[in-house]
C-alpha cells in the first residue's frame, strides 16, 4: 500500500493495531535517522565555524603586524624629514 495520509479501514471501521504499530516504527525510525542527521550536520556547522573564526584571527593578526610595520615606516620618515640634517639641505645654494 503507497497510499500516504489515507488511513485505511478494516470491515470494523478501526485500523489494525499491528499496523499501526508498523507505522509507528518506521516513524520513529525515521525521526532517529533525521535526529542523526541533523546531529552530523551540527558537528560539521561547529567545525566550520571553528576553522571560519580562527581564519578571521589570522588574517586579523597578519593585518594587525602590517599596520604596525607601516607605522614604524611612518615613523621613520617623519624623523628624517623632521631632522636638522635633513632641514639645512635645502639651505645650500649653489653661486
Amino acid at each position: 500500500m503507497a497510499t500516504v495520509g489515507v488511513i485505511h479501514l478494516q470491515g470494523n471501521g478501526a485500523m489494525g493495531m499491528d499496523a499501526i504499530e508498523v507505522r509507528l516504527a518506521r516513524l520513529e525510525g525515521a525521526y532517529e535517522q533525521i535526529d542523526r542527521r541533523l546531529g552530523t550536520i551540527e558537528d560539521r556547522l561547529v567545525r566550520l565555524e571553528t576553522k571560519v573564526d580562527a581564519g578571521f584571527a589570522r588574517a586579523d593578526a597578519r593585518m594587525d603586524a602590517l599596520a604596525e610595520r607601516v607605522n614604524v615606516r611612518i615613523d621613520e620618515l617623519e624623523r628624517r624629514l623632521t631632522s636638522p640634517a635633513w632641514l639645512h639641505c635645502g639651505q645650500h645654494t649653489a653661486v
